[in-house]
């Protein structure tokens, strides 16, 4: 008989000992999770606070530039389909 209880003790006792390690490693991952959560909005909020500023003082130039790449795309790409008689497949 007091084996049985000697047995049913060690069990409970490897079954605490099994649920304190989940537990311990749990928190460790989703505190670990949780601070480079924090890292990567601090660096995304600094590099908005640098970028910005930079974007909007050179939009006068960025945005004309953009317009005249994607008109030069456009027009390359139509002359290609239009006109040029490539077979690619």
């Amino acid at each position: 008989m007091a084996q049985i209880q000697l047995a049913a003790r060690h069990k409970e006792h490897k079954q605490l000992s099994h649920e304190v390690a989940k537990t311990i490693t749990v928190v460790r991952v989703g505190g670990s999770l949780i601070v480079l959560s924090g890292l990567t909005l601090a660096a995304t909020i600094i590099g908005l606070v640098v970028a910005t500023p930079l974007l909007v003082i050179f939009s006068p130039v960025l945005v004309p530039a953009a317009i005249t790449i994607f008109m030069m795309l456009g027009g390359l790409l139509a002359a290609i389909g239009f006109c040029c008689d490539m077979h690619i497949f």
